[in-house]
Formats: structure tokens, C-alpha cells, sequence
């Protein structure tokens, strides 16, 4: 996960949400990764989570800045450790997170 682009990981977490449960999410927030100088522009609607590359400063109500290793320990679960700066309303974010289905360690890739 460390090895993939921004936009790669944002996919990534967009294949894992839950569309009925986050049907009726209608979230919007940026996030800007500091260590590798982008930031993106996340929408959850209708159960659909999309990204797009901003500027950052964007009219977005909700800005969480971290280096994308701490976003990587954020998804692993790790809600406690110092490195998230947010501004705005903090239940965005929590919001998103929930509406994340676990990474099950045990899917087979490939079946005998």
C-alpha cells in the first residue's frame, strides 16, 4: 500500500465502501497528503466515493491534513495517534471511515 500513487490509494479506499450502508452519506472533505504534496477533493454520495486532485485552500468545509503513511495507519484502524490535522467538522472524517468495509487478510486471490 505504501508503494501506490495518491490517486491509487483514494481508489483503493473508494472499492472498499459499503454502498448500502452509505447510501445516505452525503460527505464531502479535502485531504492533503503533506509528505507527497497533493491534495484531493473526496465525495461520498449515493454509496459512491470520488476523488479529484485541488488545490489546496479549496471552498471545502472540512480539510484533514496528514502524510500518507499516517492515512495508511488510519485505515489499518490506528485513530489515536498524533498526526491528523482537521479543520472543520472531525465527523466527516469519521463518517467516511465507517462507512469502510475491513480488509478481510484471509480472501483468496485465486482458488484451487
Amino acid at each position: 500500500m505504501a508503494q501506490l500513487t495518491p490517486e491509487q490509494l483514494f481508489d483503493s479506499i473508494a472499492i472498499t465502501v459499503d454502498g448500502p450502508r452509505a447510501w445516505d452519506l452525503d460527505l464531502a472533505l479535502d485531504v492533503t497528503l503533506t509528505d507527497v504534496g497533493t491534495t484531493h477533493h473526496l465525495t461520498l454520495r449515493h454509496g459512491v466515493l470520488i476523488h479529484v486532485p485541488r488545490s489546496a485552500g479549496g471552498a471545502t468545509p472540512t480539510h484533514v491534513t496528514l502524510t500518507k503513511g499516517r492515512l495508511l495507519a488510519l485505515l489499518a484502524g490506528d485513530l489515536d495517534s498524533p498526526g491528523i490535522q482537521t479543520t472543520g467538522d472531525p465527523t466527516v472524517l469519521l463518517s467516511l471511515l465507517d462507512a469502510l468495509d475491513g480488509v478481510d487478510p484471509s480472501f483468496d486471490i485465486v482458488t484451487p
